[in-house]
């Protein structure tokens, strides 16, 4: 008798986090766009899919196949903290060249953050000249995003 109860407890203590994790897919989903806007992020649109989750975080990705010719919008990951509060947005754009060094097969990254915890952006270009990236200005990435022609939905 006290394994079953046992195991309800285990049973009834998941739902509640798949409860959670519902709760937090539809806040920080579609539904965030308005404040995405405001602050300037890209928004999430309506075909992405989520391909990875947990407590902490999110990730979506367009489930169109043939937006993963570079240059492209790679994902949108939201990371949370213990109580469940949004923390950081990052965003990664794959650019349209490809290069090759001692360590493997590379191509251009932009990742655009947008930290809720002081209200910070960190932008970091990772290309053949910085293979471990280097950090730049929000206006750098937007400039970066118009050659690459990606269309970021900031709008």
């Amino acid at each position: 008798m006290k394994s079953v109860i046992f195991i309800l407890l285990i049973v009834f203590a998941n739902c509640k986090n798949f409860e959670n994790d519902l709760e937090l897919r539809e806040e920080y989903g579609l539904a965030f766009n308005n404040q995405r806007k405001e602050i300037g992020l890209p928004l999430l649109s309506q075909d992405w899919i989520i391909v990875n989750e947990s407590l902490k975080i999110i990730i979506w990705t367009s489930n169109k196949l043939e937006s993963k010719t570079p240059p492209y919008y790679d994902y949108k990951k939201v990371k949370f903290d213990s109580l469940k509060t949004i923390t950081m947005e990052e965003n990664r754009f794959v650019g349209p060249s490809n290069y090759e060094n001692l360590e493997g097969k590379f191509s251009d990254e932009l990742f655009i953050t947008y930290s809720f915890l002081d209200n910070s952006w960190i932008c970091v270009i990772s290309d053949k000249y910085n293979a471990y990236g280097r950090n730049i200005t929000r206006e750098e990435a937007d400039s970066i995003l118009q050659i690459w022609n990606i269309q970021a939905n900031l709008d």
